[in-house]
């Protein structure tokens, strides 16, 4: 009798554990459904929406297009023509404005027209997915490696002035060592591997090389070394050129100060 009152209490109480369990489950499903996600994900498949999104995309796709193929343009006719300025600073800076208008004319009409692709689906083929794949990174790291340089460039006229100065031939050198070590980093290599990767990945609006580090150490090797080379290192050497640079003005202007003012003092009570 003992043990069939202990069931049925049993019973009893698994019945009322799985009664709350389905409300919660209810209440919960209810909470999901009224969630900020399920609001975003209402807004994304709205027709109205993306049109407006695709439509500020292009918009501010075309303008950084015009200023950057202008302005740049702009800046190496000026650096050409005008032969007073043809300086080594200016050499770095046309380098960068070449790389940029490169970008800009090379790159941005890509991107341009897949914004208006279905399902972010690559439409030039995969011949010039590579190039546009190569172009992207090629010009992406000289844009760093030449900033680089400007920083160094500051660094040595500013802080170990006059002891190092780098001249036209040495900045000859270091802009043809950018471009190689540009180029070299940015060539296709995965498509030597035995099982190619995937070349365009959906859903982006350009081509970059898309490695699977599971089947192919080649893909890991390759993406840890451009890192450090190409934005690590470049990004830890700006920051040591320039927190030496303001720490040289700084300490300039703490010597220059307490003798302009005291001439200033001495000028005002002599008048």
């Amino acid at each position: 009798m003992t043990t069939a009152t202990t069931a049925e209490a049993t019973a009893g109480t698994t019945k009322n554990l799985s009664v709350l369990r389905d409300k919660k489950g209810s209440q919960l499903s209810e909470i999901l459904e009224a969630s900020p996600l399920s609001v975003l994900s209402a807004t994304e498949s709205s027709p109205v929406l993306q049109g407006v999104a695709v439509a500020t995309q292009a918009l501010l796709l075309l303008s950084i297009f015009l200023l950057s193929s202008l302005g740049n343009s702009a800046v190496i006719i000026v650096i050409i023509k005008h032969r007073q300025l043809r300086t080594v600073t200016n050499a770095f800076i046309m380098s960068l404005s070449l790389s940029d208008f490169l970008t800009a004319i090379l790159c941005l009409p890509f991107s341009f027209v897949m914004l208006f692709s279905k399902d972010g689906i690559w439409m030039f083929g995969d011949r010039f997915c590579v190039a546009n794949g190569f172009f992207n990174t090629c010009f992406g790291i000289i844009s760093t490696l030449t900033m680089t340089l400007i920083s160094f460039d500051r660094y040595y006229a500013i802080v170990r002035q006059p002891q190092a100065k780098i001249d036209r031939q040495k900045a000859t050198r270091l802009l043809i060592a950018v471009w190689l070590t540009a180029v070299i980093f940015a060539l296709p290599w995965y498509l030597l591997a035995s099982t190619p990767s995937q070349i365009h990945k959906r859903g982006f609006y350009h081509c970059m090389y898309v490695f699977h580090s599971g089947t192919s150490r080649l893909g890991t090797a390759y993406s840890i070394c451009l890192i450090i080379v190409c934005y690590l290192l470049p990004f830890s050497l700006m920051c040591f050129c320039h927190y030496n640079i303001c720490k040289t003005v700084r300490l300039s202007e703490i010597r220059v100060r307490p003798v302009t003012t005291y001439a200033y003092l001495l000028r005002f009570y002599s008048e």
